[in-house]
This record gives C-alpha cells, sequence and structure tokens, in this order.
C-alpha cells in the first residue's frame, strides 16, 4: 500500500470530479499500488473493465474495492455544457448525473409542476446544507476542545447503541459503517475538509479503541456463554435433525443465530458434547 500524493488526489478531482468530500475519504482509504497505478494511467481503454475486474477481486482491500465501484462509471467520459445546456445525444448518461443544470433553475423541458417541484427539492436542500452548516460552526469549537478518552466513550457509545449487530461479535462491514458515520453523528461530517488533523487523529485512534473493546466486551460474553449455547446448540440439532456435533454444525448454528465465535469457542462446545 502507498498514501496518496497531490497528483492522485488531482487527477481524482479533475478526471473523475470527486469534490473536497470525497477526496478526504478517499485519503483515509488503504488503497493498492494497482488502483492508485490506474488512477493515473493515460491509457483510457477498457478502463472501465479493469475497474470491475478490481471491485470484484476479492485478494484487494476492502478500500480498494469500494473506491474501484465508485470509479466504474468514470463521469470525464460525459460532456457537461458550461452553458446548461444539456445535450440530447442518447450517449449522454443522465441516470448519473440526473438532469440537474449547473445554475439554481429547474430545467426548461419540465412541465410547471414538475419545476414546482424541482424548485421546492432544491429549496429544502439548501436549507438543510444551512443547517448542516450552522451545527458544525457550533460542534467544532467544542469538539476541538475533546479528550481522546471523551472520543472513546462518544465513538463507543454511538456505535454500541446504535448498531447493535457489534453486540453479537466484530464485524468489519457494520463496523466501517458505524465508523463513518460517527463524524456527522457529533455535529462535523458535513464539513470534514475542515477538521483540523488532530481531531481525526483523535478519532482514528477512538475508532482502534473502539474495535478492541467490542472483540474485549465480545469475548467476555464468550466466556460466560459457552455453557448457554452448548444447549441451545443441542436444541437447534433437534430442530434441523441433525445428528453429529461436527464443528460444522456448531458454525452452522451460530450462522443461524448471527453471531460471530472464536475457533477457540466452537472447540469448547464440541469437546463438552464429545
Amino acid at each position: 500500500m502507498r498514501s496518496m500524493d497531490i497528483n492522485v488526489k488531482i487527477r481524482l478531482i479533475e478526471e473523475y470530479h470527486l469534490d473536497l468530500v470525497d477526496i478526504e475519504c478517499v485519503d483515509r482509504m488503504k488503497l493498492s499500488d494497482e488502483i492508485i497505478n490506474l488512477i493515473m494511467s493515460e491509457d483510457s481503454s477498457d478502463v472501465i473493465d479493469k475497474y470491475t475486474s478490481l471491485k470484484n477481486d476479492e485478494s484487494q482491500t476492502d478500500d480498494t474495492r469500494l473506491l474501484a465501484a465508485r470509479l466504474t462509471r468514470k463521469p470525464s467520459s460525459i460532456e457537461l455544457k458550461l452553458d446548461n445546456n444539456w445535450s440530447d445525444d442518447e450517449d449522454d448518461d443522465d441516470d448519473y448525473y440526473g438532469s440537474m443544470p449547473l445554475n439554481n433553475e429547474p430545467p426548461e423541458h419540465l412541465s410547471e409542476d414538475e419545476k414546482e417541484a424541482w424548485s421546492q427539492a432544491h429549496e429544502d436542500e439548501q436549507a438543510s446544507r444551512r443547517d448542516d452548516e450552522k451545527v458544525f460552526y457550533q460542534r467544532l469549537p467544542i469538539v476541538k476542545k475533546w479528550t481522546q478518552e471523551e472520543f472513546n466513550e462518544s465513538m463507543f457509545s454511538f456505535m454500541w447503541e446504535n448498531y447493535p449487530t457489534l453486540q453479537k461479535g466484530y464485524d468489519r462491514s457494520t463496523f466501517v459503517k458505524a465508523r463513518n458515520g460517527y463524524p456527522r453523528h457529533i455535529g462535523v461530517g458535513s464539513r470534514s475538509w475542515l477538521v483540523p488533523r488532530g481531531v481525526w487523529d483523535k478519532i482514528d485512534t477512538a475508532t482502534e479503541y473502539c474495535k478492541e473493546e467490542i472483540n474485549k466486551r465480545f469475548s467476555e460474553l464468550e466466556a460466560n456463554s459457552v455453557g448457554v449455547w452448548k444447549n441451545e446448540f443441542v436444541q437447534w440439532m433437534r430442530q434441523e435433525g441433525v445428528s453429529k456435533a461436527t464443528k460444522s454444525n456448531i458454525r452452522a448454528f451460530f450462522k443461524s443465530r448471527n453471531i460471530r465465535v472464536s475457533v477457540m469457542t466452537i472447540d469448547k462446545i464440541k469437546d463438552l458434547l464429545d
């Protein structure tokens, strides 16, 4: 893996139309050399197929596959009209961009009812952005004063209460979703590029703390629940018509309960039933 230098960021802005919020997120990703080389490549032939291949490659990092999925549709291949008149050509990718012009006026081809609905949606969006901006400038001075311990406690409480799946064991996809939602939860997500590096460092440290704490709490739960899970597994065997307490069947039992346990717990349950 390698960090993203300024030339890659510029390329993502100019060629792929990512904004500063996107760039801030991408800058924190763990990306493979393959995707960075592809972003910087001047060879545009089969670029979509190449990104699709990376997206589907399970040997790549999750971050690499997510970014590849975002880049499979390359905005630079679509011509934007500076005079705000959209082309009628069938090749224009209206499904990707919608029909939103570059100014604040609704597109001329809409009916009067559609223009009214467009204007209302636009007004609501602007109001939401103003609200987000107000919250950001209220919250940022407060968040900047938080200690590392306050970040740790705040993030863990947010994850534990809002993503109860994590109480059944660490799950990467759920954890990433919780981590990505945390900045907005504390009021600074709408202007993330204005958040000082020191705050992001504390969020990163809190992220690692939460991961360790979730694993620690579930390890304690495992240790105290082996006997209960053993009895529930026996009952599950009867219900499913399973005759042998194999490790494969024990794993199937936990999968049916959406519980992630360690190999050690599976071994303990098997030993208790042998």
